[in-house]
């Protein structure tokens, strides 16, 4: 409970500091160029898709390590939800999505934990890949100064990934300790980790199929970043624009402060050194998060009364047999 007061503080102060400077202050014409763009429709189209595609990975996920056929729009709806609270309170909608996938679907906490920790494993794998892919590429014609920050910048990250892996392990080895502790049943949590990882090593190429798709994924949201930086007027290449969303999107990965003010600091950051000639990123950022909020919450409602419908139809073909 203390811990979701104190992300709920958190959360406030960043909505209020970035709204008081960054909106407030520097609030102009220019500021509502993304928003107020005439192809603002389709972009919100697109980023709705990639937060439909997010979902469609985490069902084709947890579907081979329950080793059940879930139903998709069930598990979309739960995870678009999931989604939308986390924007509220990061890390609250992750409690939500298991609570809801037990109650629908009778997954378990171990099921639901693999799943999701497979999710963000991938996603971290994905960015660093473009990292070292668009990164080279970028850092390829410049002078020996910034490929020595490209150096430091992947050394960083390597250490970041690293320290994550090291820091779940031992997180992983104390929740076991404690699990012995308190768990009576220790043999049907043993058994139920088998066939989970005996559906994992089993599943592999299905496991190397999600990866590429989570990697498609992840240049989607590039090209979606790089249109929505041209449609606020910013004079910027794709490579540029995608390597600062990799970036950035890598860092809170790897940190989990996915607050709303967070990510859009480090993208400022990132800006400064990556795309100095862009002044606007901070501005730029909170609309673009406005955007995928927006389209987030769009995801949701179609994936809810999709499922809804489709529910209804099937109880009234069941009626009428």
């Amino acid at each position: 409970m203390k811990k979701i007061l104190f992300n709920i503080l958190i959360q406030t102060i960043s909505i209020f500091l970035i709204i008081k400077f960054i909106v407030l202050d520097n609030l102009n014409q220019e500021s509502l160029n993304l928003l107020l763009s005439p192809y603002i429709i389709l972009l919100f189209l697109f980023v709705a898709l990639i937060k439909f595609f997010v979902a469609y990975i985490f069902f084709q996920i947890i579907n081979i390590i329950s080793n059940k056929r879930n139903n998709l729009l069930t598990v979309a709806d739960v995870i678009l939800q999931g989604g939308i609270i986390n924007q509220i309170v990061p890390g609250l909608g992750y409690i939500f999505n298991y609570y809801k996938l037990k109650s629908d679907m009778n997954s378990s906490l171990i099921e639901y934990s693999i799943s999701q920790s497979i999710l963000s494993i991938g996603n971290i794998l994905a960015y660093f890949s473009l990292a070292l892919i668009f990164g080279f590429i970028y850092f390829s014609n410049i002078s020996q100064i910034s490929n020595q920050f490209f150096l430091l910048i992947i050394i960083t990250i390597t250490f970041l990934i690293l320290f994550y892996f090291i820091k779940s392990q031992n997180i992983s080895l104390q929740v076991i300790k404690n699990k012995i502790l308190l768990i009576k049943r220790l043999e049907s949590f043993v058994s139920e980790l088998k066939v989970i990882k005996d559906n994992i090593f089993n599943n592999f190429k299905k496991f190397t199929f999600i990866f590429f798709i989570i990697l498609f994924k992840a240049i989607f949201e590039c090209i979606a970043f790089h249109v929505a930086l041209k449609m606020f007027g910013a004079d910027i290449t794709f490579m540029e624009s995608s390597y600062t969303w990799i970036i950035s999107s890598l860092a809170i990965g790897l940190l989990f402060l996915n607050y709303i003010g967070v990510f859009e600091l480090i993208l400022f950051i990132s800006s400064i050194f990556l795309i100095p000639n862009f002044n606007d990123m901070a501005v730029f950022a909170l609309s673009f998060r406005i955007l995928g909020i927006f389209a987030l919450i769009t995801a949701a409602i179609f994936a809810s009364l999709l499922n809804i419908f489709l529910n209804s139809k099937s109880i009234k073909i069941k009626k009428l047999n």
